[in-house]
């Protein structure tokens, strides 16, 4: 799938505090990741912002986007390897900001140090150094607007936040004579600065010391220092208002164990007094936020990781009706997390039964009382009703020739209803998805008696919902959609871009069911789940929580059953055969219980089911993967880390329990697996 980058620009609404228009913004999509800082030329043409492929681009209009402005080596360094391991070839320009006299554009690049652009744009050329030491770790710059001289900082050797590092250091450039000197050392972290807009002063934001100094240049006190505020959080990038304050992006680190960091962004006097306060958590998550920004009654919010919640993907347009839904959907996100998730992997069972499909199925009569399956879930899921309380509607025509206005009798007209719908088909039919399907809360797909399949065609998508269950239909075949104006509800058509490909979509969710559904040959995927996010830096999905039983992972299955970032996989009684890379992997601190599962190995190669990315074995051997009960052949084995199981009574009852079988069990448990041809009793009750 691919990612989106994006900064985001906060309106400002006139006579109105910044901190009251968070509600207020857009996104502006980036060709590729890393924007850190911002620019803005003497015609108020911008932002400029640099990419970690070594290019700086600039923004053209919603119409253009973003173009590029300037490259440190044109032939080698022109954004189309995609490879962003190439930094010290092309470099990684980190902070940047124009000289207004003559039109330069100064740029502080990880690799290379100091940079200037000719006015225009063009090849990035190094400036003169000047003392013969080395800057290990240049990062932020400013200009004073009197002399011209470029102020840049070096953050230093050691960067992490746990020790007492003062290795940084300030310097500056005089353009005029093209030397490079020392202005102060003993820095913690000078992760940014900025100068006055008399020039008589200049602020650093020290990251380590979680505090603004002040170093005078002119009058009674030069070359003296003071701090003059103490901030709640790790300051990054300061940057200078046209009137003369300023603004700093802060990030407080642990504000919750679950969470990397809670972004803000903070605007202060020339004396240091906090005068206003930005929470930008809603746009970014716990995602890191690099600067805020202040240009002609807007803020630009930069991150160097993805800026926006994944939870908002292929949404064009994120209007205030799908802002409300996002809302309300973390709320029920919150009201289905279990704070003790263990519980439901602590009790044995001896009968070698599916519990799922042995409370209804056993009834020859099931078509009289379809909504009991309502009652059959179990795991995270076993509050998950659907379309319980509410009407049956059934769907009579295969076609879906009109995706923002309907028809009656249609599949799509049946899901975007506001009330919950107990979704059933008059015959076996092939519905064409002509763009992605898009459900509205409390419903249930039932597709038992008749052969129902969606293929061919878009995926379906559940974005910001509640109480989804889709069951016992075959989804394949699922190909990319161009997007566009499609009906999400009964009173709202939205904006979509293109779709990626997946049999199911979901996003920002909670308490979705998938029974018997048969997936393949989705584009992208089969399945994606991604409660908030889809990045590393998404802690808030700390809270998703799924469970994972009686599946078949055939031949053809390549990896990801699952992989996760964040949260509690309960992976319980699934079969697992011949995959290519691996079965089960995660990045981010997840945890992992896998129980009675079966895993057959490849006969060459891949027998290892577990993949842990992006950490250190320091870091990962923390994570709670367990293994416990499963069947290995044929070579397999499961890398297990953090701590042992600890079996406990549960306070849940035994209905909401999946209790696992060893994995000599999962033949028989599986069996049923994917869409059943399930026949209905002839006396079967009518619809209502």
């Amino acid at each position: 799938m691919a990612p989106i980058f994006l900064l985001i620009l906060i309106s400002c609404l006139p006579n109105s505090p910044l901190a009251n228009a968070l509600h207020s913004f857009k996104r502006l999509q980036l060709p590729s990741p890393g924007c850190e800082a911002y620019a803005f030329d003497s015609d108020n043409g911008g932002p400029y912002t640099g990419l970690n492929d070594g290019r700086i681009v600039k923004y053209q209009g919603p119409n253009a986007g973003f173009v590029e402005y300037a490259t440190t080596s044109k032939e080698l360094c022109d954004g189309t390897h995609g490879d962003m391991r190439i930094g010290r070839i092309c470099g990684r320009p980190l902070d940047m900001e124009f000289n207004h006299k003559t039109g330069e554009l100064y740029v502080v690049d990880l690799f290379r140090g100091l940079m200037v652009v000719a006015p225009g744009g063009g090849v990035a050329a190094p400036v003169a150094s000047g003392d013969g030491m080395p800057v290990d770790g240049p990062d932020a710059i400013a200009i004073d607007p009197m002399t011209d001289e470029v102020y840049f900082t070096d953050i230093g050797t050691i960067i992490f936040t746990n020790t007492g590092d003062t290795s940084g250091r300030l310097l500056k450039y005089d353009q005029k004579i093209k030397l490079r000197t020392v202005v102060l050392t003993g820095i913690a972290g000078p992760a940014g600065v900025a100068v006055s807009h008399d020039g008589s002063f200049v602020l650093i934001a020290e990251y380590l010391g979680c505090q603004i100094t002040r170093l005078w240049l002119k009058g009674p006190k030069a070359r003296t220092k003071e701090v003059i505020t103490h901030l709640p959080g790790n300051p990054d990038s300061i940057k200078r208002t046209k009137s003369g304050d300023f603004w700093v992006s802060v990030n407080i680190q642990k504000l919750h164990p679950k969470l990397t960091s809670f972004p803000l962004g903070q605007k202060i006097n020339q004396d240091g007094r906090i005068t206003e306060t930005v929470n930008s958590f809603t746009e970014y998550n716990a995602t890191y936020v690099t600067e805020v920004h202040e240009h002609l009654g807007s803020l630009y919010v930069a991150s160097l990781a993805v800026s926006l919640p994944k939870s908002s993907a292929k949404i064009a347009v994120f209007d205030e009706y799908l802002q409300k839904q996002a809302n309300e959907s973390y709320a029920e996100s919150l009201k289905a997390f279990n704070p003790h998730p263990e519980d439901l992997t602590d009790e044995f069972n001896e009968l070698a039964t599916n519990p799922i499909d042995r409370c209804w199925r056993c009834d020859r009569n099931w078509a009289k009382n379809r909504k009991k399956l309502a009652d059959c879930a179990r795991g995270f899921g076993h509050e998950t009703f659907g379309g319980k309380n509410g009407k049956y509607y059934l769907v009579t025509d295969a076609s879906d020739d009109s995706v923002d206005n309907p028809r009656p009798g249609t599949l799509r007209h049946a899901v975007i209803q506001s009330k919950p719908l107990w979704i059933v088909f008059s015959h076996s039919m092939v519905i064409k998805l002509r763009q992605e399907l898009i459900m509205t809360s409390d419903k249930t797909i039932d597709g038992r008696g008749v052969q129902v399949h969606i293929a061919y065609g878009a995926g379906i998508t559940i974005q910001f919902v509640r109480n989804i269950i889709i069951h016992n239909v075959w989804i394949h075949d699922i190909v990319v959609a161009s997007g566009g104006m499609i009906r999400d509800s009964v009173g709202h058509v939205g904006l979509r871009t293109q779709s990626d490909g997946d049999a199911i979509s979901i996003y920002g969710s909670s308490r979705v069911w998938i029974d018997h559904v048969s997936l393949s040959k989705g584009a992208d995927g089969l399945i994606d789940v991604m409660l908030l996010g889809a990045h590393d830096t998404d802690a808030k999905d700390a809270i998703m929580q799924v469970t994972i039983a009686f599946n078949r992972f055939g031949i053809g299955c390549i990896q990801r059953m699952p992989r996760v970032r964040w949260g509690f996989a309960h992976v319980v009684n699934n079969d697992y055969s011949h995959w290519k890379l691996y079965a089960i992997g995660g990045s981010a601190h997840p945890t992992i219980i896998s129980q009675g599962n079966r895993f057959k190995a490849d006969d060459f190669q891949y027998k290892e089911v577990t993949k842990r990315d992006y950490a250190t074995p320091e870091e990962w051997k923390r994570w709670q993967w367990r293994s416990e009960g499963d069947l290995f052949t044929n070579g397999a084995f499961f890398t297990e880390s953090g701590a042992p199981l600890e079996h406990k009574k549960s306070p849940l009852t035994h209905r909401n329990l999946i209790k696992f079988k060893p994995g000599s069990y999962v033949g028989r448990l599986t069996r049923s697996a994917g869409a059943i041809k399930c026949k209905k009793n002839m006396h079967e009750a009518k619809m209502h």
